[in-house]
């Protein structure tokens, strides 16, 4: 009778290729939840820049405005126009958001092609003309849609596959 105890060489290597498998699957998981936070997180942060943005418009009694830039993937607060639009070059720029800050492929996109407002500004009294930004994630797969109301409030929704939620 043999009396020592302990595994065999193929029972640890059996052990050890599925701990990787299971390790592999894990990894995709995670990825793919650290996209989909990274891109939420974007969405939020710029619903909160877009409640900044009215909260100084009304504070300075200016006109203020988001101005996206979707070929460098961009969006600014500016406080002033300068001498001609939002978008000449010559406004005052009080921060710009840089997309890939957020590390996770996050861009401007819609599911269905909507291209984002170029210009979200709000005046003296808080309101603004109505529009929306649409985020996505490199994947496209998951989309938020930032939109404002002419009475400036502003809405977070999340793509469902048929509707915004």
């Amino acid at each position: 009778m043999d009396k020592r105890k302990g595994f065999t060489l193929t029972e640890l290597l059996v052990s050890l290729v599925i701990m990787m498998i299971l390790g592999a699957i894990a990894l995709s998981f995670g990825a793919r939840w650290l996209d989909s936070y990274r891109l939420a997180t974007a969405a939020r942060d710029l619903k909160n820049y877009m409640q900044k943005t009215r909260m100084s418009a009304i504070k300075t009694g200016k006109d203020w405005a988001i101005v996206v830039n979707t070929a460098a993937g961009t969006y600014s607060i500016c406080s002033d126009p300068g001498a001609g639009t939002w978008v000449d070059g010559d406004e005052t720029i009080e921060l710009t958001i840089d997309l890939d800050s957020y590390k996770g492929g996050v861009t401007f996109g819609s599911p269905d092609g909507s291209v984002s407002s170029q210009v979200i500004v709000f005046n003296s009294r808080g309101l603004a003309q109505a529009g929306a930004i649409y985020l996505t994630n490199s994947r496209g797969q998951e989309f938020y849609r930032v939109s404002t109301t002419v009475a400036g409030a502003q809405r977070l929704a999340k793509w469902g596959g048929t509707a915004w939620n």
